[in-house]
Parts: C-alpha cells; sequence; structure tokens
C-alpha cells in the first residue's frame, strides 16, 4: 500500500506540474497575441491615417485644377477683351511710328550703348558687393581664406543634384534597384524606417508621408536635401550618415541611407535598461564627435537646423554617433531666438548642442517637460507662458561631473564657438 501511496503522489505532483506548465504557456501564448494584435492595430491605424492623408492630398489636387480652370477662363476673358480693343491699339501704335520721322543716328545708338554698358558695370560691382558681404557675414571675423573657400563651394552647394522625381514606388525597384523589406524596423507619427537594398548594398529607407509635414518643410525639402547631398560629397565625415540617393512621388518621400541601429539617442536616455548602463566617457566622446561635425557642417556655411537628440543615431549599438534629420519641424531645441522672425542659426545651434548635453546627461528636457504638463503644444498660444518656455530653467546640479557641469552652462549660456569647445579637455 506503501509503493501504491507514493506512486500516486509522484503522479499527482506530475499532473500538477504540468498543469502548471500548460497554464503559463497558455498565459505566454495569449501576451504574445495580445502583443502581435496590438501591432497590427497600429499599423493598421497608420495605414488608415495614410489613406486619409492620400485623399485630402487628392481633394487638394481637385481644388487646385478647379482653382486653375477658373483662371484660365479669366484670362480667355481677358484674350477677348484684348481681342475686342486691337483695332484701337493699332491705330494708335500707326500714330506712334509715323511721329517716330527721324532715324537714329550711329552717334545716338553709341551713347546708348555706352550707358547700358555702364549700368551693367555698376550692377554687377553692386552684385559682388553684396556677395562679399554675405560671405563675411558667415565668418565673425573678416578672414579672407575663409570667404575665398565659400566662394569656391558655392556653385558645387547650388549645382548639388535635387530630389529624384518618380512616378510611383515600383519605379525604385524596376528602374533603381531599390528593393524595400516592408517590415519596418521602425515607426513615426509621419514616417516609417524598412530595411532595403540598394544597387546591392545593405541600406536602410526612410519613408515619409510628403502631405503630413508642415508646409514650410514641404517647400524646403529641395535645398535640404541638397546641402545634405553636397556634404556626402565632399571627403565623408565620420559622424554624418551617408546619403545614398532622395526618391519622392505625389504621395511619399523616400530617402535612401547608410545602415544604423534603429534607436536613437532620445530612445537611449529615456529607455530604464538602456540608460542606466550609460557611461559618461561615452556620452563624451559622443558630445565631442557631435561637435566635430557641427564644425564640419558650418565650415561649408551650412547650418543643420534640427540638433536634437531623435537625431542622433548610431552605426551599430555602442558605437560612435552620427547625424541625421535635415527636415526641422519643431523649435523645441532652439534658443529664445528662434522663436523671433530673424536669428543667427550658426550661433543657435551651439545652444542647441549644449541642450542637447543637458538632456543626455541629466535625462530631463525642461521644454517637454512642460509640453508634457499641458498634454499639448498649446502652451505656445498662451502669453503668460511663452517666456517659460522660451527661456527654460535648468538644474545644473544634478551634472555632477564639474567640467562637464561647467561646459554646458557655458555653451548654454554665453555660446561658446564650436572651435573652443573641440579644444577644451572634457
Amino acid at each position: 500500500m506503501g509503493v501504491l501511496a507514493t506512486e500516486i503522489e509522484r503522479l499527482r505532483k506530475n499532473l500538477q506540474a504540468e498543469e502548471k506548465n500548460l497554464e503559463k504557456n497558455f498565459h505566454d501564448e495569449c501576451n504574445q497575441l495580445e502583443a502581435t494584435m496590438q501591432s497590427e492595430l497600429e499599423k493598421e491605424k497608420i495605414y488608415i491615417e495614410n489613406c486619409t492623408e492620400i485623399e485630402i492630398g487628392k481633394l487638394k489636387e481637385e481644388i487646385e485644377a478647379k482653382i486653375e480652370e477658373l483662371y484660365k477662363n479669366r484670362y480667355k476673358n481677358l484674350e477677348n477683351e484684348m481681342l475686342v480693343n486691337e483695332p484701337k491699339l493699332m491705330s494708335n501704335e500707326k500714330e506712334l511710328v509715323s511721329a517716330q520721322t527721324k532715324p537714329l543716328s550711329m552717334e545716338m545708338i553709341e551713347i546708348e550703348l555706352q550707358k547700358d554698358r555702364e549700368q551693367f558695370r555698376k550692377e554687377a560691382k553692386e552684385r559682388r558687393e553684396r556677395f562679399d558681404e554675405q560671405m563675411k557675414m558667415f565668418f565673425k571675423f573678416e578672414d579672407p581664406k575663409r570667404i575665398e573657400f565659400l566662394k569656391k563651394n558655392i556653385v558645387p552647394l547650388v549645382n548639388a543634384a535635387e530630389i529624384k522625381r518618380i512616378t510611383d514606388e515600383s519605379t525604385l525597384e524596376t528602374r533603381y534597384d531599390l528593393k524595400i523589406n516592408r517590415n519596418a524596423i521602425r515607426l513615426g507619427p509621419s514616417w516609417a524606417l524598412y530595411k532595403a537594398t540598394y544597387q546591392d548594398q545593405s541600406v536602410v529607407c526612410r519613408i515619409s508621408v510628403v502631405a503630413k509635414l508642415p508646409t514650410e518643410i514641404r517647400t524646403n525639402l529641395n535645398h535640404a536635401f541638397q546641402c545634405y547631398r553636397f556634404l556626402a560629397e565632399r571627403p565623408q565625415h565620420e559622424s554624418i550618415v551617408r546619403l545614398y540617393e532622395v526618391f519622392a512621388d505625389e504621395k511619399k518621400l523616400y530617402i535612401v541611407m547608410e545602415e544604423h541601429d534603429p534607436d536613437n539617442l532620445h530612445q537611449i536616455i529615456y529607455s530604464k535598461r538602456r540608460s542606466s548602463a550609460l557611461k559618461l566617457s561615452d556620452m563624451k566622446r559622443w558630445f565631442r564627435q557631435i561637435n566635430d561635425a557641427m564644425l564640419f557642417i558650418h565650415n561649408y556655411a551650412i547650418a543643420h537646423m534640427n540638433l536634437r537628440s531623435e537625431n542622433v543615431i548610431f552605426a551599430t549599438p555602442d558605437s560612435n554617433v552620427r547625424l541625421i534629420g535635415w527636415d526641422p519641424i519643431y523649435n523645441d531645441h532652439m534658443p529664445s531666438e528662434c522663436f523671433e522672425d530673424s536669428f543667427d542659426p550658426f550661433r543657435a545651434e551651439i545652444w542647441s548642442l549644449g541642450f542637447l548635453m543637458y538632456e543626455t546627461v541629466s535625462k530631463q528636457n525642461p521644454r517637454r517637460q512642460i509640453l508634457k504638463e499641458t498634454k499639448s503644444r498649446s502652451i505656445l498660444s498662451k502669453a503668460k507662458d511663452i517666456h517659460t518656455f522660451k527661456s527654460p530653467q535648468f538644474d545644473f546640479d544634478q551634472i555632477t561631473d564639474e567640467t562637464l557641469r561647467e561646459l554646458i552652462r557655458k555653451i548654454l549660456e554665453t555660446r561658446i564657438p564650436f572651435k573652443e569647445i573641440q579644444l577644451i579637455d572634457f
């Protein structure tokens, strides 16, 4: 009997263990299904939003077509009026011609030509002076070598290739040998990042919905990517992501870049798992690399205008940093003067670097904290809060490293140039 009872007890324990195991597997499968469903719902939501934007785009096109038709009708009416009044105009013209009884002499023609030459020389001189003044604005001191360097590079910058226009997405593979893997590795509110191959090279392709971009960004896209392409054609800087090509159809923008880690600095800062493993030595190394990259960009009189944690990425996890993001959407990473009509972009980006450094080390963004409290960007419409947003308060005591703390304070308060930052040992 004792042996039988022992066997029964063993079987009972095995049954309980198996039951627990089955229950655990069941819960795991449920959680996995729930996560999958959530992911699918999110993708469906983005798809619906994109479809909505496409429909809005179609409506815009229809309205623009109607406006164009109205203009055509208006011009047609004007032409009809001109035809009606043409006899009167012709008679007036004949009177004017008949009044010119005395032909122009060679001397008079030469005098007129001389006047034109002098006027041309005067205008050319004025244009040259204006150009020289603009070049001097790029540099605080009147450095002749610097100005000559910029003059030589203005032409290739202006002539840099613009965005390649395509009829539809199928052209990318058939004509340009760009094959996109449709499993997104990162999703944003108006974009998605995909792995791809471009002319047998492993790349990533960022696809943005054009209609979701602010109007001021859409109008300046060509210029932004001309600058990006121009920099890519210079001797490659290790902290600037290589740009292979930019395509666009009526609905989407396709940016083909070198492969990189899908996580950016912002995600690392605010990830509990990864931020806890951040080393101060790594952060300092990243800051030096970003500073060098900004010096490289400014050397060609180009401003990045979007230096923020979301646009600092890594070639591979835990490697050196890379800069992306040449299409600024918000200015919550810029100094207070950028909320006004005019400002110096090169000086403003020094402040942006200090702001980025503060956010990385302290893991706090004062402006986003304000926005989070109000739960919207409507704070900028409230007069009493505008000053608070423009001039955020920094708690420098959170930065334990004294050298780094004082450097960040100096950058934010006095805007020490990138060249001086490069010389500081921190």
